[in-house]
């Protein structure tokens, strides 16, 4: 485990800052929202992104513009912000875990996540051609079609803090390889539709392809971390719990963000 130190610049710890900044007051919001729905959620969920959508669109102040745009970077950010932790893999394990299939894995195991919402270190992966630094994931749960869904955020790779770019899993199968398919299919049906007959037939099938190859090799790394039998490093991890204070219940995130190590890799090796 490493403790990073406030000078030192962590690409999640910059996304947090720039997002506060804009939204001054939307984690005290936060608080409020989920301390009245907290008997409503399950265990795995910090928050809907309905509440992420009340702060982002809740005026059209100019500071506010495209709030549309920032939903799924509150709602992750929201519950990120909590727990502080990056999770750093060793890359003999990205390795194999890229040769592993996901397909016959359950769906169920994703809702063993060691925490609300993790950032996941990836420099050899991309994302729609995409070079990656890493990714944000949560679940969350839509309460009118009470459907369960894994929330990713791309981190692109490139200037600070970086560009974010939101993709959603719906949790609607058994397993992780029957996930995947009915996504693909959604997104050629969707390019399909789109591209009408203008455009080569051979498009819709190309971007599916493309898309897998960012898609399963980050399910591969949120599936071992929520395996009984991955060889993680030390740190805390779990749900934080929130403290009744004279304002009413607060959660206090950590001050600097944590590096855990995930393999073989040992502290010295930082």
């Amino acid at each position: 485990m490493a403790t990073l130190k406030a000078e030192e610049m962590i690409r999640p710890r910059e996304h947090l800052r720039v997002l506060s900044q804009k939204y001054p007051d939307a984690w005290k919001r936060y608080d409020m929202i989920r301390e009245g729905m907290k008997n409503d959620l399950p265990v795995w969920c910090y928050c809907t992104v309905a509440a992420a959508r009340s702060i982002a669109c809740e005026d059209d102040s100019p500071q506010h513009l495209g709030g549309e745009a920032d939903i799924p970077l509150l709602a992750a950010l929201a519950s990120w912000r909590l727990t502080q932790t990056i999770y750093r893999f060793d890359p003999t394990l990205i390795k194999e875990l890229g040769s592993t299939s996901i397909e016959t894995v359950p769906t169920d195991v994703l809702f063993n996540m060691p925490e609300w919402c993790i950032y996941i270190e990836s420099p050899r992966l991309t994302w729609m051609g995409n070079r990656l630094a890493g990714f944000f994931c949560h679940l969350d749960w839509d309460a009118e079609r009470d459907s369960k869904v894994l929330r990713l955020l791309f981190d692109y790779a490139g200037a600070n803090p970086g560009i974010l770019v939101p993709h959603q899993v719906v949790l609607g199968h058994q397993t992780l390889g029957e996930v995947i398919a009915a996504v693909l299919d959604e997104t050629k049906q969707q390019m399909t539709r789109l591209s009408q007959a203008r455009l080569d037939k051979s498009i819709p099938e190309q971007l599916a392809e493309v898309m897998r190859l960012g898609l399963e090799p980050a399910l591969s790394m949120i599936t071992y971390l929520c395996s009984g039998k991955a060889k993680i490093g030390a740190g805390q991890r779990g749900y934080p719990t929130a403290y009744k204070t004279k304002k009413g219940y607060k959660f206090f995130p950590p001050d600097h963000p944590v590096v855990i190590t995930v393999g073989s890799r040992t502290e010295g090796n930082l």
